[in-house]
């Protein structure tokens, strides 16, 4: 960069850093939050090793797409040994089901979102495009490209109003 720019690319670079150190702190609060819903409720079912199963789900609900397949999967292989009737196995796949909906619709917007300095409409965009474009890689990466974005235009003065409408200030 020339020489009257390294400051700002610098304080750039280093605002990007910073905002996807905490995309992956709240991504691992979601997982948390999402292993204290789970927990209790495969406990009471009464499946063996809940506290383990729970929070293996929760993280690997995590995951774009598959997900949700994936996080079924554990738990109910536990329970192909000590269950005799349906029912278990249905509380356990709803319940990750629902608080991966929770997790992913109203959790990761509104608390990650939060933790880059994104509001949950940007967030929400974000991911249906970045998605849309490139699929589960997509999904991954949306927030911290996002985030990425939202530092530059917090730092070049032409775009600090896109960057004020994808903050939540």
């Amino acid at each position: 960069f020339p020489g009257e720019y390294r400051q700002q690319a610098e304080h750039v670079i280093q605002s990007i850093g910073h905002m996807v150190r905490r995309y992956i702190f709240g991504n691992f609060m979601v997982a948390l939050l999402s292993a204290a819903l789970i927990t209790p409720i495969f406990s009471l079912t009464g499946l063996r090793f809940a506290l383990l199963l729970g929070p293996i789900a929760a993280f690997l609900s995590m995951i774009p797409y598959l997900g949700v397949a994936l996080a079924i999967v554990p738990p109910l292989l536990m329970g192909l040994g000590q269950y005799t009737t349906a029912g278990p196995f249905i509380v356990i796949a709803v319940t990750i089901m629902v608080v991966h909906f929770l997790a992913i619709n109203v959790l990761t917007p509104k608390f990650v979102g939060h933790q880059v300095s994104l509001n949950a409409l940007t967030v929400t965009i974000a991911m249906m495009f970045w998605g849309w474009l490139w699929g589960t890689i997509g999904l991954i990466l949306a927030v911290p490209m996002t985030a990425a974005l939202k530092a530059v235009c917090d730092n070049v003065e032409s775009l600090k109003s896109w960057g004020n409408w994808m903050g939540e200030d």
